[in-house]
């Protein structure tokens, strides 16, 4: 009687939600593992932040790079210093870094550039 009332109501449900039964999976729970199992891969590359791109051990190649940023921006006159209007906020901004290898041979080359954080 159990299975008869189990298939009427798979029926029922994959009638009424267009032939769909997504939901009559047996769900599956989060696979915990104990925090001495955690692994963290990384290859302590690219700074997140500028207080990291300061403490990092490229942080010449990173400095510079900032530089040339900044002096492009200005011999390009991307932006305007003026006041700003009463009840206006400043736009925030932040430093992407990238390193980037051509071919992995050659030493990989800093790229850091300013960008507008979102709204």
């Amino acid at each position: 009687m159990d299975e008869e009332l189990t298939e009427e109501v798979k029926q029922e449900t994959s009638a009424s939600n267009g032939g769909k039964r997504y939901h009559l999976r047996q769900r599956k729970g989060l696979q915990r593992f104990p925090n001495e199992e955690h692994v963290l891969l990384t290859d302590e590359g690219e700074p997140e932040i500028f207080e990291k791109a300061k403490r990092d051990t490229h942080n010449l190649e990173w400095l510079s790079d900032m530089q040339d940023e900044m002096d492009s921006l200005h011999e390009n006159n991307t932006y305007e210093l003026t006041k700003l209007p009463k009840g206006r906020k400043p736009l925030r901004n932040k430093w992407v870094y990238k390193m980037k290898s051509v071919d992995g041979r050659n030493p990989p080359k800093y790229k850091a550039r300013i960008v507008v954080k979102g709204f």
